[in-house]
């Protein structure tokens, strides 16, 4: 077993199966839209983290935003003040319907690291740092749907959507516009230290029939499925 690989058993042993509680759990909830009052509505898959040890989730309430955007951060530590996001899952948190268009006049899909968080500062924001020096309306910060704010999922996030991948589907199916998440790579919001001159940010493949976690240079293109804090 690689080092990627048994890191990952081990994540998934403590953060998503702990002894003898097999709680999390995806359910199928109708949400009005946030800021109307005419009783608009969307269906959407949400994550819970029922039956995790206290220490692996973040209570209900806490938003892992900064300024409506992904906080910057790495595996196991945060950049700067911020908070050491990936250390825990949020305890219920909405998976997006459909994967995420670069922006509103760009219906492209596949897009780098740095567009699916939102930043257009090109090179220096490749760098990990505190915050982007220039924040774009791309990827999960132009992301559209029920009046919400949409961020990159964290490396252990998108641990539990693969494990529930199959309830995201059940969720969605049958709901306008909504699409399975797919057979793809998929970005997280967690950053890696640089190898060289080479900056990359850990991705999760939807491809494969294990739990398959890699950094991945953040100028590839890849597919993103933003989360909402909830």
């Amino acid at each position: 077993m690689n080092t990627v690989n048994y890191l990952l058993f081990f994540l998934l042993s403590v953060f998503i199966f702990p002894a003898g509680l097999y709680g999390q759990c995806v359910k199928k909830i109708r949400l009005e839209h946030v800021g109307t009052e005419d009783g608009t509505a969307s269906t959407y898959a949400v994550i819970f983290g029922e039956g995790m040890p206290v220490t692996a989730y973040w209570p209900l309430g806490k938003r892992l935003t900064l300024d409506d955007r992904t906080v910057r951060h790495g595996v196991s530590a945060g950049y700067g003040d911020n908070l050491n996001i990936n250390s825990r899952v949020a305890f219920r948190f909405i998976v997006a319907p459909a994967d995420a268009p670069v922006s509103a006049a760009d219906a492209t899909q596949m897009m780098t690291w740095l567009q699916a968080c939102g930043s257009g500062g090109g090179s220096q924001d490749i760098v990990p740092k505190a915050a982007f020096s220039d924040p774009v309306a791309t990827g999960c910060a132009a992301y559209n749907h029920g009046g919400r704010k949409w961020r990159v999922p964290t490396q252990r996030e998108l641990q539990l959507m693969w494990v529930l991948r199959d309830g995201i589907r059940y969720a969605y199916t049958g709901v306008s516009g909504a699409s399975p998440m797919g057979t793809h790579r998929y970005w997280s919001s967690t950053e890696e230290p640089a190898a060289g001159t080479v900056y990359n940010a850990w991705i999760f493949d939807f491809s494969a029939t294990f739990p398959r976690s890699h950094p991945s240079d953040k100028t590839g293109y890849v597919y993103v499925r933003c989360v909402s804090d909830y």
